[in-house]
Formats: C-alpha cells, structure tokens, sequence
C-alpha cells in the first residue's frame, strides 16, 4: 500500500516534480477509505460484544482486544485445536484397534494357552488343552447362551491366572458384520478360557482383592472376624501359654475344658445345671469345633509333633547346667598340683590342663533294625499307608549304638554295635563275625544294653588307644557321660535284709564298679556326669552327632534297598545277614559323619560349654539351646543347696559341687578319676534309682528314663 511516508521516502516529488504529489494523495485517501468499508463489512457479520471498561477483566480465553477507530469492535483469541487422542497401540503382538485387543489376536491366543498349561500340570486337563499346548486354537467359537460346563471339578487358579483372564476380558473385542466393534461377553470369555462364567464374574467382581494378595498365591487370606468372647479367648490364650512354658501336652479336650472354666467364672449367671444331673448347661455360647478351629487361627496355634520329653522345663534347668558348667571350669583349671602332661607347644590347642584332643564324649543310643517308624509322603486322600517291613517284627527290634567323639573332631575311636545273642555264640555266629564291616566293633548280650562290663572292655580296648597321645606320656582326659547307672559308676545301695542271690549281685557289681574306677584312674581320666534331664542341651551327642548319623544310617538302608529291590521283596535273607548289612550302613554313616560334619562336632563342644579357654575369652561362644542367657558366671563359687546361696570352696576341701541331685560330685586326690559320692542325711532326686523293679544290676539299661535321667525320647539337633 502507498502511503505519504512512502512517497517521501522514495523521493518522486523531486524525481517527477510538483504534479505528481497531489496524484498519490488522492490515491492513498481511496484506499484508506476502502480499508475502512471492509472492516465495517466484516464487523456486522461478527456477533455483538459487550463493551469493556478498562476495570472490567476480560473473559475467559480472552487475552487481547483489538479496538476499531471509534473503539466498539473487538476481537477474540481463536479457541486451541483439538488435543490428540492416545496413539494405537502399534507394538505388532497383537491386533489392536486404538488399543483395543480382537478376537482371534496374539493376546488370546497366550492367555487361553496359560489357562491350558496350568490344567496340564495339574493332570486334568479339559476337551482340546493338549491341542491348545501345540497351537491348535478353535477360531469358531459362536457366542452361544450356553455356559461352559468343565469336564472335572473345579479347577485351582493363581493370582497370575486370574488376573491375565481378567485383563482378557476387559481389553478384548469383537468385530460385527457391519464392521462395528463390541466387547467380548462373559460366556464367550469363559468358553474360550475353559472356565464356568460365574468364576469369571467373581474374579472381575474382586479384582482388587486378587490384587492384594501374594504373589502365587490361589486365595486371598480370609479375614477373620471378631470373636465373640474376647475377653475368654485372651484368658485361654494366657493358659495356653502358661501350660506349653511348663511342658505341657495340650490337646482339644484340654482346651474346652479349660474355655468352659473360664466361661463359668466370668458368667456364672449364664451356667446352668439341670435337676436330676451333673451336667453343665452353657447359656449363649457353644463351644463348637468351628470355635475351637477359629480360636485356633486366631492365636496361631497348630497341632505339632513332639520333639523333646523333659521332667523340667529349660529355665527350671538353667541353675543345674550351669553348675554343671562351672563344675568343668574348675576341673579344667589349671591349679599348683594339677597333671598337665607334656607341653607341646603353641600350635597344640589346650583347654586348661587338657590338650584339646583329649576332650571328649561317650554315649550309647538305641537302633531299630529296620526304620519304619515316622511319616511318608502319599497320595492324597489315601486312607491306608502301608509300609512294608523286611520282615515282621523288625521295626520293633533293636541294638545298642556306642559312638564317641572328641572336641578336636578327629575319629579315633571305632563305633560299637551291641546286639542281643550270648556273648560267645557257636559256629554259625564264627562265620558271621568274618563278614563284619572292620571298622565296626560288634559285642553281645543277653539284652543288647550297655552294662559295666561291657564299658570295662569298651575302655580296655577302644578309649585306651584313643588319644592323639602315647599312654606313657600320661595325658590327662576329660570324658563327659550322661547319667547312665554305669556311668556314674555308683552301685547299689544298701537295702539292708537281702537275699544271698541278690547280695551276690550286688557284691559283684561293686566288684565291677571297683575295676571301673581303677581303669580310669590308669588312663588319668577325669570324667563329669551330665545331670539328668540335661542330655538334649549339653551333651554333645545327642544336640548334633546321634540324630546325623540315625539319617545317614536310614539313607544307606534305602539305598541298599533300591539296589536289591527282588531280595528284600522276597525277604531272602536273615538276621544275621541283617546284622552284617547293619554294620556296613553304620560305618558308612560314621564315614559320612566326619567328612561332612568335622566342623559341627568342633562347633558343638565350644557351644556346651567343653572346649572353651578356661580364662573366659571365649566364654561369649557358649550357646545352649532355649537358654540365650546361658553364662558360666563366677565358676569359683559352687552353691549350697540352691544357687541362692553360693560359698567359696576352700582348696583344702577339694573340688567338689552339687548338682540338684543329692549327690556330690568330688574330684579324687591324685586327680585322675572322678568320685561320686552320696551326700549323707540326703536322697536323690531321681528316685527311681530307689526302685530295685527299674534296675537290672546284671545289665543297666539307658533305655530306660527312669534309670538313667535321661528323659530325651529322640536325639535332637541344633545349628
């Protein structure tokens, strides 16, 4: 457009002189007129705007306004375009439509070939899941008003699976004739998933309770709700704990009848007792087994297996093991005129007066000729569990297992199998003894029990040679024994009147009780008796060594088993052979014992307490079982009585503690054997050593809790 700032700037006045000028003002006036007609034009066509005063604010989406010559036109921002929708879902795994999954596409094909997979583990399968494995899909699946029926019983889903045909059926659609497009029904997602449509429904219902539970899970935790008496179930829970603290078997009889009690003393208004009987009449409350199973769930109680048996509980036994520890502590000191053999240098390890090689414990532990005794998996269901012995009456019958070991985890020692025959035996017991696996000792008695003789011979011809050390070098050893009659190397007390058979005994007992003592003595043996009760927490073998070698011994079995499977279906063989083959699965097992296992002996006497240095460096290793508090404290004193009440012992009087038994374990003067003694005016708390009807003097027996204190039903094992 020309304009005058145009015309001077060009200069035309002076290039075309003064005729021109008057030329281009007449042209700019028209076209300044014709810019006007057109605005006017337009602005009748735009609709009407209110006018705005200058402390008016604009309106919404109104940020400029653009005033004509007179100021009453104005205009407005054109409005934003029209924001893009989410883009297609082109990721080429499944045909979609703006990111909506169709029949027939990748997407289906995985889920329904998830659903027929999981069936196939589960060994029940549905009509066409095996098609389905290899990639066999039924693309003419009509959508019928007939729900799918599955051929077996409800099957069981995981969280993953329910959750993949619940995303199936929300994002998948179907293509109509007309080329429209709607959702997948639940029928069709059900036929086509092999699922009824009221699981479908259900699953989509609770999705977000699928959702919240652990992964690979089936169901959702159930929420309990409130009991109805919460103040019964909280005293009832507090018994229960009482009782379990105590050693107490609970059983459902013992908590309905202690639930019932408490109900009386809360409500005795609600408790009725007809006439004409005893029985009570609870008013308000039943005490259901739908209440005993939900009580049960609520305070996380469950039927469990024993594992230990025990006169006393671990905290009324923590004052008897440790005297028993500060007992080992002053035996295991090293005093003016204490033996403590050769020195041999600083890489010997040594635990006060006794190298660490001469430490050690014995025990014997009963052994089933066959093990059938326990649980086996089976079918579901099964209402029979039959398990087939060799031969009848085996599981039942037994031997005797000796085994010791030391704190430095080195085998010297051979295990010994007791079973029950005539010590001698004829020909036939000749030719069985060649076929003995060598690294086994096999003896015999009348009953397959340990007795004092059989522990003479034992230390005459196993512990006698196993030192690390030659015999006359005259190292002292340390031998822990639990409180087996033979072990305590006690005898009989004097009944007064007897018979002539039954002091005959008795003086022969003494005879062997005497021989005992001077064997020990031989070989400078210092040996501690475990108190009763206290074996399943102190003594070596029965918290690690017994229950690994009862393993190793039933895995040799089954394998020897599954290698002569005709033989032993057939049954083909006898006792004796049964012996023999005992022998080999036994030193086998010990073999085992110590290549996999050196390391868990070591470990196992430091935590009871026998191999830790005597200045208490180390004292923080000691770890007894359900007792974490466990500490051997001031081992210089020894309690009179109680643990109450300590005293110092004087060395003059000698080392010497009780231990809750009534009687007193002495150390002997030349330091080389270990006396017990009784505490006069004082009787035993294991009566039963009173009971001549539990004693066989002939043949003492560990087998019997009564006799030997040891209350322990199996052989426990602790990490």
């Amino acid at each position: 457009m020309i304009g005058p700032g145009l015309v001077r700037k060009t200069g035309l006045i002076k290039r075309s002189g003064a005729l021109i000028y008057p030329f281009f003002l007449i042209l700019f006036t028209l076209s300044h007129l014709v810019i006007r007609l057109n605005l006017c034009i337009h602005a009748s066509k735009m609709p009407p705007i209110a006018r705005l005063r200058r402390d008016e604010p604009l309106p919404v989406g109104q940020t400029t306004l653009l005033n004509t010559l007179n100021g009453s036109l104005a205009i407005t921002r054109p409005p934003h375009p029209l924001r893009q929708g989410p883009k297609p879902n082109c990721t080429n795994k499944s045909t979609t439509i703006l990111g909506r999954r169709l029949v027939g596409g990748v997407n289906e094909q995985q889920a329904v070939k998830t659903f027929a997979n999981a069936r196939l583990e589960e060994e029940l399968p549905e009509p066409g899941d095996e098609d389905i494995t290899r990639g066999v899909f039924d693309e003419d699946l009509e959508d019928s008003e007939d729900d799918y029926v599955p051929v077996h019983k409800r099957h069981a889903y995981s969280r993953e699976h329910k959750l993949i045909a619940i995303d199936y059926f929300n994002t998948t659609w179907k293509e109509l004739e007309d080329g429209t497009f709607e959702r997948l029904s639940c029928r069709y997602a059900a036929r086509k998933l092999k699922i009824t449509r009221k699981m479908l429904r259900s699953w989509v219902c609770n999705k977000e309770k699928i959702l919240a539970q652990p992964k690979g899970t089936f169901r959702s935790r159930r929420q309990y709700a409130l009991p109805k008496e919460a103040q019964l179930e909280d005293e009832l829970d507090a018994e229960f704990d009482t009782a379990r603290k105590k050693g107490r078997k609970v059983s459902k009889k013992w908590i309905l009848r202690h639930a019932r009690a408490i109900y009386a003393r809360l409500y005795p208004h609600r408790v009725v007792t007809p006439e004409n009987t005893h029985k009570k009449v609870f008013l308000g409350f039943k005490f259901s087994t739908g209440w005993y199973n939900g009580f049960r769930k609520r305070k996380n109680i469950s039927l469990r297996c024993g594992t230990k048996r025990a006169q006393k509980s671990p905290e009324e036994l923590f004052p008897v093991i440790q005297n028993w520890l500060q007992f080992n502590r002053r035996l295991m000191v090293i005093r003016f005129d204490s033996i403590c053999g050769i020195p041999r240098g600083p890489t010997v390890i040594t635990v006060g007066r006794f190298k660490l090689s001469e430490i050690g414990n014995m025990d014997q532990s009963p052994l089933a000729f066959e093990f059938l005794k326990g649980r086996t998996l089976a079918r579901r269901g099964d209402r029979t569990i039959a398990l087939k012995g060799a031969k009848s009456g085996w599981e039942k019958r037994q031997c005797t297992l000796q085994i010791y070991v030391s704190a430095d985890g080195i085998d010297r020692c051979k295990p010994l199998l007791m079973f029950k025959g005539k010590a001698k035996g004829d020909s036939r017991r000749k030719q069985e003894r060649k076929k003995y696996h060598p690294g086994v000792v096999v003896i015999f008695n009348e009953k397959a029990y340990a007795n004092t003789s059989n522990l003479i011979d034992w230390i005459k011809q196993q512990y006698s040679m196993a030192s690390a050390y030659p015999l006359r070098d005259h190292e002292p050893r340390f031998l822990a024994l639990d409180a087996f009659a033979p072990h305590k190397n006690k005898g009989r007390k004097d009944p007064g009147k007897e018979s002539d058979k039954a002091k005959g005994r008795r003086l022969k007992e003494e005879a062997l009780q005497q021989e005992l003592r001077n064997e020990l003595s031989k070989l400078y043996v210092i040996t501690s008796i475990i108190p009763g009760g206290c074996t399943g927490y102190v003594q070596v073998l029965d918290v690690t060594v017994n229950k690994i070698i009862k393993q190793y011994i039933e895995e040799a079995e089954d394998q020897w088993v599954d290698e002569h499977l005709e033989e032993w279906d057939a049954g083909k063989f006898s006792v004796g052979d049964r012996r023999v083959l005992l022998t080999y699965w036994v030193a086998e097992a010990w073999k085992k014992l110590y290549q996999d296992h050196q390391d868990a002996i070591i470990k196992t006497f430091q935590n009871v307490g026998l191999s830790l240095p005597t200045d208490g460096s180390k004292d923080h290793l000691l770890k007894i079982r359900d007792l974490p508090h466990m500490t051997i404290a001031d081992w210089q004193r020894a309690p009179e009585g109680t643990g109450e009440n300590p005293a110092i012992i004087d060395d003059d009087v000698g080392d010497s503690i009780e231990v809750d038994d009534g009687y007193l374990y002495k150390a002997g003067e030349d330091n080389s054997t270990m006396i017990k003694q009784e505490k006069e005016n004082n009787m035993t708390t294991d009566s039963s050593d009173d009971k001549e009807d539990y004693i066989d003097f002939d043949s003492q027996s560990d087998f019997n809790e009564d006799t030997d204190g040891d209350e322990d039903e199996g052989d426990e094992n602790m990490d």
